[in-house]
């Protein structure tokens, strides 16, 4: 049955998926390996790594040693246009690793004469192989390759690296020798013409054995390059000494540099002798050659030349710094042209270094001082290279921001509007941690009155440092953009604020987002597009903050609107459309679900899965994300316990509310027994009156059921690793009190507690058949945040009591566990019990 989709052309199986399963199926079991490779087929979709690329990846090492002659042969016959439509595919891998097999089997049948074929096919056509670790494997192939040499072939692709390098200036005695064996002219001038691929004109001993051997072949003394005369003076003569002349050049050049650099700390040396005499003026050039006029690096420690001065002038240059910046008045008005002044950016540097060495002297400085300083402060903190300010530079910032915040504001603003016209303003994430709600405010207002091109950029950032500001803001623009109060010019922003709300989502503004999809399906599409073409590295994050139930609701709502079969296909490399970042979210959405392992996160799975019932993906998904909450919520038995369960078989360990509810089942099966029992215990359930016998009350009913368990569980001391207790419960409504509390608590350290509501209740109970739902599971259940219910009914009817129901007990029974298991959902279990209390 499976053979013709394992070997034959199915133009049903789009993308190999059906072939690759049939042939993991029959191999080597039904189909052998002849067969296997003969059945072999282009991929059909590159972009698809399935069961037929899986089977092939796996292929090379289910062949057993002796079939490797067979594999080998194969592969060395490949088809050119087959390797060329499959080069770094499964094919390329399978042949690879198969030649690198065959290294070691070499003495074996003919696989020596198939593996330099496949290599010879490689080297003609450019095809990657790896080169034998061991050195015999190597020279093997190598001897081969040259006795059966191509002429169709270059000499060099034996030594070059693209051809495995073959052979390499270590194999030169073993090719000299090779040579001296040799009778074969053709094989000997193959080897004259590799030995001079290899050969080392500063070895001596080479150069001999080489003109030795080389000067018996024509083809070879020929060469005027190598044998023939070069006069001096001659156009030759010039070249040839050019090219042994550029090492040379190099150490000159070299040289050159380091007269280079003596010169500069020469420079720098008439510099400080300058200040030094009363010329602070002169204090930019002297930062500008100790950086090596790298005007933006203003750590001056981390300058070219720090290291030449810094024992010596260290102390001398603090004080150049305290001096210029007492004494230098900066005029800034440069900070908003396409200019700079290397004055002011020396005085950043001097700042930046007396608060590294004397924060003391920064601290003492006025604010008048930073209102002067604070629009180069902004400037240079914006135009660092680094990617991050350093503690100091952010600390330096700040004491300028405090010193007059209205007006640093105000001069970052218009730094900020200068750096859209300079598509510079993605430097503004170095200075995020100063942008608090009050300038959070004023960016806003930025955004909303000018027509900056990358007010969406400026609103991440605010989502990042000021998001209360951020979020009022981007919501009040997204419920005006589906109220159609937004003009065409705000509506491209407020696409974006619904973008960021949702890439920044959280919990409890669930319920807006919803009713906003379902008010404007179209924009709501749209925003959903923006937020994850903009936001791919954070969508686990983001999906994250979701509860289970809400992936699953909008997992539900992208399948809706992006349906699967109008996914994309790419047989190529390519560039991620918008389609295709859907197809990517909606896959770590189902992944997350699948890898929560949780009760909730597989409910949630089913809901989807129910809503698409013919897709047969959440089938598997649903198996997987099963064994993610078996791995997750499994709790292995201690040593210990699993000790007493083996010398007690009546012992039972609890670790969950289900081990619960059968350790309670179990016990409530021991009490129907006792009350029909030898000594049958219904009579205490049971009023003598002068007519006979009545029931007594539920109280009484739930009391009888309490004691039992108390002395069933407690008291015989069954349960080994919790302590479990039996109490009424404090729900209060109409004197009831027939619900019953069952609680394990660890008697480990961390006393975690385990707990079960039963629900008692008599046949002759009105609302026997619907309390299960109305009281156990609606209102107990979520009381006591409890997933497991036991409904317990006293069975009456007999001798002493007139049966109203029509029904017998076993079908009562059958009737209530039918509800219990329609009632139960997967986060909730509830069970139910029929006690035979008659007389």
């Amino acid at each position: 049955m499976l053979i013709p989709f394992a070997i034959e052309e199915n133009n049903d199986d789009t993308d190999d998926e059906i072939k690759g399963a049939a042939l993991k199926a029959l191999y080597p079991e039904m189909l052998s390996i002849k067969d296997v490779l003969k059945s072999l087929t282009p991929i059909k979709r590159d972009s698809l790594y399935g069961s037929y690329k899986g089977f092939l990846d796996t292929l090379n090492e289910s062949i057993p040693d002796c079939n490797l002659d067979i594999a080998v042969e194969f592969i060395s016959n490949w088809d050119v246009d087959f390797i060329t439509r499959n080069s770094l595919s499964p094919f390329e891998r399978l042949r690879i690793k198969i030649l690198e097999r065959a290294y070691h089997h070499l003495e074996t049948g003919n696989i020596l004469i198939s593996v330099v074929k496949c290599i010879k096919l490689c080297l003609k056509h450019h095809f990657q192989f790896t080169r034998p670790d061991n050195i015999n494997e190597r020279r093997l192939i190598s001897k081969s390759l040259i006795e059966s040499w191509d002429s169709n072939l270059f000499i060099h692709q034996l030594t070059s690296s693209h051809g495995g390098q073959l052979i390499d200036s270590n194999d030169w005695d073993w090719l000299v020798e090779y040579f001296e064996t040799s009778n074969e002219r053709s094989t000997q001038l193959v080897i004259v013409n590799v030995l001079k691929l290899i050969l080392d004109l500063s070895n001596a001993k080479e150069c001999v054995q080489f003109l030795e051997i080389a000067t018996r072949f024509d083809e070879i003394k020929s060469n005027k390059y190598w044998f023939g005369p070069i006069e001096l003076d001659s156009k030759d003569a010039k070249d040839l000494k050019a090219f042994y002349q550029r090492p040379v050049q190099k150490i000159v050049k070299r040289t050159r540099e380091e007269r280079m650099q003596e010169s500069l700390i020469r420079k720098i040396r008439e510099q400080i002798t300058k200040i030094e005499s009363g010329e602070i003026a002169e204090w930019w050039k002297f930062i500008h050659f100790l950086s090596d006029a790298n005007d933006f690096e203003f750590d001056i420690t981390k300058h070219k030349y720090w290291s030449a001065f810094e024992n010596d002038f260290s102390e001398r240059i603090l004080i150049f710094s305290k001096r210029y910046l007492q004494e230098y008045t900066p005029n800034s008005s440069w900070t908003f042209t396409s200019e700079y002044d290397r004055r002011e950016l020396s005085g950043y540097c001097a700042i930046v270094f007396v608060s590294r060495f004397e924060p003391d002297f920064i601290s003492s400085l006025p604010d008048k001082f930073w209102v002067q300083w604070h629009e180069t402060i902004i400037y240079c903190s914006l135009s660092d290279f680094k990617n991050e300010l350093s503690t100091i530079q952010q600390e330096i910032l700040t004491r300028c921001r405090l010193a007059g915040q209205q007006s640093f504001d105000d001069s970052l603003i218009l730094q900020i509007q200068h750096l859209f016209r300079r598509n510079s303003i993605y430097n503004l994430r170095k200075i995020q941690f100063i942008l608090d709600p009050t300038f959070g405010k004023k960016l806003i207002k930025l955004i909303t009155e000018s027509s900056l091109d990358d007010s969406d950029y400026l609103l991440s950032i605010l989502f990042q440092q000021s998001e209360l500001v951020a979020r009022k803001f981007a919501w009040k623009e997204v419920r005006a953009l589906f109220e159609n109060r937004n003009s065409p010019k705000r509506e491209r922003l407020a696409i974006f604020c619904g973008a960021k709300l949702f890439e920044y989502i959280k919990q409890d503004e669930w319920s807006k987002y919803c009713a906003l999809a379902h008010k404007g399906p179209e924009l709501s599409k749209k925003i959903f597009i923006q937020s994850i073409t903009n936001s791919e590295s954070r969508y686990k994050h983001q999906i994250s903050q979701l509860t289970a139930e809400q992936r699953a609701d909008l997992l539900i709502w992208i399948l809706l609107n992006f349906p699967k079969k109008e996914d994309p296909i790419h047989a190529t490399i390519y560039s991620p459309a918008d389609r295709d970042h859907v197809v990517t979210y909606r896959y770590e959405l189902v992944r997350s679900l699948i890898e929560e392992g949780s009760i909730e996160s597989v409910n949630s799975l089913k809901k989807v899965s129910t809503r698409f019932c013919n897709d047969e993906d959440f089938k598997w998904w649903l198996v997987s994300a099963a064994e993610f909450m078996r791995r997750n919520t499994w709790i292995p038995i201690s040593p210990r316990d699993l000790q007493f369960i083996f010398n007690d078989g009546k012992m039972r360990v609890i670790r969950n509310e289900k081990e619960l509810s059968d350790v309670i089942i179990e016990s409530l099966d021991r009490l129907d027994k006792k009350l029909q029992g030898e000594n049958p215990s219904a009579f205490f359930l049971w009023n003598k009156t002068s007519k006979g016998y009545e029931p007594k009350d539920e109280n009484s009913l739930s009391d009888f059921v309490k004691m039992h368990l108390e002395y069933d569980l407690s008291g015989r001391n069954i349960i080994i690793n919790r302590e479990v207790e039996i109490k009424r419960s404090s729900t209060k409504g109409k004197g009831e009190r027939t619900d019953l509390l069952v609680q394990a608590i660890s008697n480990q350290p961390n006393q975690d507690k385990i707990t079960l509501v039963i629900e008692t209740k008599k046949c002759t109970h009105a609302d026997v058949e619907i309390a299960m739902e109305s009281q156990l599971k609606k209102r107990y259940l979520n009381t006591y945040k409890s997933t497991v219910g036991i409904y317990l009914v006293g069975w009456y009817y007999g001798n002493h009591l007139k049966n109203n129901k029509k029904l017998s007990k076993g079908k009562f029974a059958a009737k209530l566990e039918e509800q219990a298991i329609e009632l139960s959902d997967g986060m909730l279990e509830l069970k139910s019990i029929v006690l035979d209390c008659t007389i």
